[in-house]
C-alpha cells in the first residue's frame, strides 16, 4: 500500500512538474495575417512566399528547466520548403537579446589605440591578430569586459571585411557606419558575429509532398560569447516562439501538425 502511494504521489508531482501547451492558436502568435489559417491541430499557411510570425505570448524562462518544440511539417506546395522554428530569447525587460549581442570571435579583445569620434568611419586599435577579415557579418562591441560583463552588448558597430596594419603596429578597421559616439582611446573592443534566432527544433528542407518532423529540446546557460540552439545565451530572462515560413520564398503551401511546446 505505501509502495503504491509513493508511485501515485511521484506520477502526480510529475503530472504537475510538466506543462504542455498547444500552439496552434491565433493567441499565441502577434499579427498573423490572414494567410495563416488555424484549426483543431494544425497551423496552415499559403504559397505566397515567406512569411515569420513570432508569439503574442512571451515565456518566463528557467534554465534548469528542458523546454521542447515540436511539430510536424508537409509541403503541399510545388517547390521545396524551408523552415524554421525555435526561439527569440528576451533579457529582463522583453528586449531581444541579438546573436551579435553576445556571440564573440574568440580572442579579439583589445584597445582602441586612438580616440574613434562622433562621425568616424573607423577605428585604430591595438591588436588585431585574431580578427576575422573575410567574413562580412562581423561587428565591433564597444565597452567590452574582460570578463564578458558587458553582455549583451548593444554598442555595436558592423565592420567591412578589411584590415589595414599600420607602421606603427596597429590596426585600422573600416565601419559599415559613421560613430554615434565617442570613445577615448584605451577603451576595450571585441570582434562579435551577427546571426539569427535560436532554432531549437531545427532548420528543414522539405520537397513537395514530403513530411518530415521539427523537434529540439533547450536547457541551462551558455558560457559567456555563445550562441547556439539548444542552450540560452547570456542574460536570458523571458523568451518569445518564432516560426520562420518558407525561407527561401518558393511557392510552398506547407502544413504544421500538432505544434507543441513541453516544459519541464
Amino acid at each position: 500500500m505505501k509502495k503504491a502511494l509513493s508511485l501515485f504521489l511521484v506520477m502526480t508531482l510529475a503530472a504537475f512538474a510538466a506543462e504542455t501547451i498547444k500552439l496552434n492558436s491565433q493567441e499565441i502568435w502577434f499579427k498573423a495575417p490572414p494567410r495563416v489559417k488555424f484549426d483543431e491541430n494544425t497551423i496552415s499557411i499559403d504559397e505566397k512566399g515567406r512569411l515569420t510570425l513570432f508569439s503574442a505570448v512571451v515565456y518566463d524562462i528557467d534554465p534548469f528547466k528542458s523546454y521542447t518544440l515540436s511539430m510536424t511539417v508537409k509541403n503541399s506546395g510545388t517547390e521545396e520548403a524551408f523552415t524554421l522554428f525555435g526561439f527569440m530569447p528576451l533579457d529582463a525587460d522583453a528586449k531581444n537579446i541579438s546573436c551579435a549581442s553576445v556571440r564573440d570571435n574568440k580572442g579579439t579583445l583589445t584597445e582602441l589605440a586612438a580616440d574613434a569620434k562622433i562621425g568616424d568611419d573607423f577605428i585604430i586599435i591595438k591588436n588585431a591578430v585574431n580578427w576575422d577579415i573575410k567574413a562580412n557579418h562581423c561587428l565591433v562591441a564597444f565597452n567590452a569586459k574582460l570578463d564578458y560583463s558587458d553582455l549583451p552588448n548593444t554598442k555595436l558597430v558592423a565592420n567591412k571585411p578589411q584590415l589595414e596594419k599600420l607602421e606603427d603596429g596597429t590596426y585600422k578597421v573600416q565601419l559599415k557606419a559613421k560613430l554615434k559616439e565617442d570613445y577615448p582611446a584605451g577603451t576595450l573592443v571585441r570582434q562579435h558575429y551577427s546571426g539569427g534566432y535560436l532554432y531549437t527544433a531545427g532548420a528543414v528542407r522539405i520537397k513537395p509532398g514530403e513530411e518530415k518532423v521539427m523537434k529540439g529540446t533547450i536547457k541551462g546557460l551558455d558560457a559567456p560569447g555563445g550562441f547556439q540552439a539548444r542552450v540560452w545565451p547570456v542574460g536570458t530572462v523571458k523568451a518569445k516562439l518564432v516560426l520562420y515560413h518558407d525561407l527561401n520564398n518558393k511557392k510552398c503551401a506547407v502544413t504544421y501538425s500538432n505544434p507543441i511546446l513541453e516544459i519541464e
